[in-house]
């Protein structure tokens, strides 16, 4: 039998029945029943892990069929059944000689509810197309999940790029060495930035994480993506990097750290498998690296070889409470500040010092935020190890030749003691500037780069180095000349910020917790003008002489950023109102809700 390309495979399994409520692309398989008839898939959470599954119950059989060279099945198993006493049984079967003969089967405890992860070898097929039977066995009823099944696509992927993409929250460019910030904690970080394409003036556009999350995997400000910190309008809707690459059969995995880019959110948005970390138990409750990093790398060394993939990997590492992990850590911070007495328990779970020092309710001292900064520092230190060690098992595959790997942050601290400390207050270029480095060895040159360039300009810039038509509407642009080494700049275009909420600041004021205040800065080649309502003012910051004539320029491109969003047809700048239908698409569960307060952020 002739050997058929994968777009014929695709055609043909697409084929098995009448009509399909999602097309079968790349390696991702769709299951039919006996009938040919697509069995449906929801996306089913399981111990902080979301997966695109199949529910499947003792007695249910289904099919589908992958490239005859794949190598290898990919299949996650798991089961929400509690409590439950049986062994489950996933067995999966190929067809042989006419019959079907067993490849594997998954077994899943007594009350084991988590997500079991499969690597299936595939024994070499005389024909183009191999089928496959999926089916559980159980003594009893039962209620099981087929999820995340993936083909190795064997020759037919081998020249499609993978893409990584890294955000380390809270880690502002300033306290990286390479940026004039403390070298002796960010020594790997800085030497993957001197091997990378580094943005030296990159800018988040929000001070939090979920807004500025949603503006680097939309591609849009805030103003376009219509996501604003607060849980009732959360949600994100717009299409993502992640849309893109699945319809081109990608196969998108993410490991995270339950909070604002849990899949409460909407960031697991066509991911076929997206864990949101550790549960109480299993690993430190906040922030913890090594374990994230940890996964993905495993992830990695186990399928990352069943190329295209997106991986993403987020990390909460040093964001407060700043707790230093070991005696290393431990000794940056005291190089930094040592007043001789330790002030973690100051910002543990359900202790807001942020909030009470910014309100003005509890100020700290000048010492005691300055220690906070100095185990801020600590902590970047042990985050520098990590990705490290991270990046070894990522260069140690044959991944770095065909991967582009993207690393940012989603905004930094500030350490005030007379103003504001942590992020979210205010638009300082502490918490704003953040790094954005592209690493593709062949493919991206090695390079710095001055004029500001913003989050919205990841989404556009990966596609158009993957050679991908961008079809989504985006607020940024591609910087692809600059890391292909075709150009040495690009025409000058502002990049803007913007805060909507501060409560803080609003009680500090004396006034309503929720008020907005209204505050936006736009970035020039040698200037920053930044305007606010509450409190009301504008601050020029430029190389330029400054002149009544520049400030009025400067406020006329910011209105121009506000009044072309859909909702700002009014005179005052603020954010539309509540959307309620947002805080109906989804809900936030315990486990990240607790995450959340713990994290220091207060809400109803």
């Amino acid at each position: 039998m002739p050997r058929l390309s994968l777009l014929s495979v695709l055609l043909l399994t697409a084929g098995m029945a009448a009509a399909s409520p999602e097309p079968a692309v790349g390696p991702r398989l769709v299951l039919r029943d006996a009938g040919g008839v697509v069995a449906p898939s929801a996306k089913v959470r399981l111990a902080g892990a979301t997966r695109d599954a199949v529910a499947t119950g003792v007695g249910a059989v289904y099919e589908s069929v992958c490239p005859g060279d794949s190598g290898a099945l990919v299949v996650s198993v798991g089961s929400a059944t509690e409590p439950r006493a049986e062994v489950l049984r996933f067995v999966v079967e190929a067809r042989r000689d006419g019959r079907w003969a067993t490849l594997a089967v998954v077994e899943l405890a007594p009350g084991e509810a988590s997500w079991v992860d499969r690597r299936v070898e595939l024994p070499p097929a005389a024909n183009a197309l191999r089928r496959l039977r999926f089916r559980l066995e159980a003594p009893t009823a039962a209620t099981g999940y087929w999820g995340s099944l993936r083909c190795n696509v064997g020759a037919a992927g081998a020249d499609t790029p993978n893409v990584i993409v890294v955000s380390l929250d809270t880690l502002g460019a300033a306290y990286l060495g390479s940026f004039g910030g403390y070298a002796a904690a960010s020594t790997n970080l800085d030497s993957f930035l001197s091997r990378a394409f580094n943005f030296r003036r990159a800018y988040a556009t929000y001070p939090n994480t979920l807004v500025s999350h949603a503006s680097l995997f939309s591609g849009t400000y805030p103003t376009t993506h219509g996501v604003y910190g607060s849980l009732r309008d959360s949600r994100v809707e717009a299409d993502l990097l992640s849309t893109v690459l699945r319809q081109r059969g990608y196969f998108n995995v993410a490991f995270t750290e339950n909070a604002f880019v849990s899949s409460d959110f909407g960031f697991d948005r066509d991911f076929d498998w997206y864990d949101d970390g550790p549960e109480r138990g299993e690993s430190s409750f906040l922030g913890d690296a090594a374990y994230t990093f940890g996964r993905a790398g495993d992830w990695l060394e186990r399928f990352g070889d069943d190329a295209p993939f997106l991986l993403f990997v987020h990390s909460y590492e040093v964001h407060s409470p700043y707790i230093v992990r070991d005696e290393r850590s431990r000794e940056i911070a005291d190089a930094v500040f040592d007043r001789g007495q330790d002030v973690v328990q100051d910002l543990g779970p359900g202790q807001n010092v942020e909030h009470m020092h910014n309100a003005g309710f509890l100020p700290l001292s000048a010492d005691h935020v300055r220690r906070l900064e100095a185990l801020h520092v600590g902590e970047i230190d042990y985050l520098d190890r990590v990705f490290a060690d991270f990046l070894r098992r990522f260069e140690a595959l044959d991944l770095s030749r065909r991967t582009l790997l993207v690393v940012v942050a989603d905004h930094g601290d500030e350490f005030d003691p007379r103003g504001a400390i942590g992020h979210g207050e205010t638009l300082a270029d502490v918490v704003l500037h953040v790094p954005m480095a592209f690493y593709w060895p062949g493919r991206v040159v090695r390079g710095d780069y001055e004029p500001p360039v913003s989050l919205v300009d990841v989404v556009p810039t990966v596609l158009d180095l993957l050679g991908v038509a961008n079809p989504l509407a985006v607020d940024g642009r591609s910087l692809a000349p600059l890391l292909s080494g075709s150009a040495d700049a690009l025409p000058a275009r502002p990049v803007f910020a913007e805060l909507q909420r501060a409560a803080a600041t609003c009680l500090r004021l004396r006034l309503s917790e929720d008020c907005y205040v209204g505050r936006f800065v736009v970035y020039g080649e040698g200037e920053r003008f930044e305007t606010s309502m509450i409190p009301s003012y504008q601050r020029l910051s430029t190389n330029r002489p400054e002149s009544p004539e520049r400030v009025l320029t400067l406020d006329q491109v910011l209105a121009s950023y506000v009044t072309g969003s859909p909702w700002a047809s009014r005179v005052e700048w603020r954010p539309r109102a509540v959307d309620t239908k947002r805080s109906e698409a989804g809900a936030i569960d315990d486990v990240t809700r607790q995450r959340l307060e713990a994290l220091g952020y207060d809400f109803e």
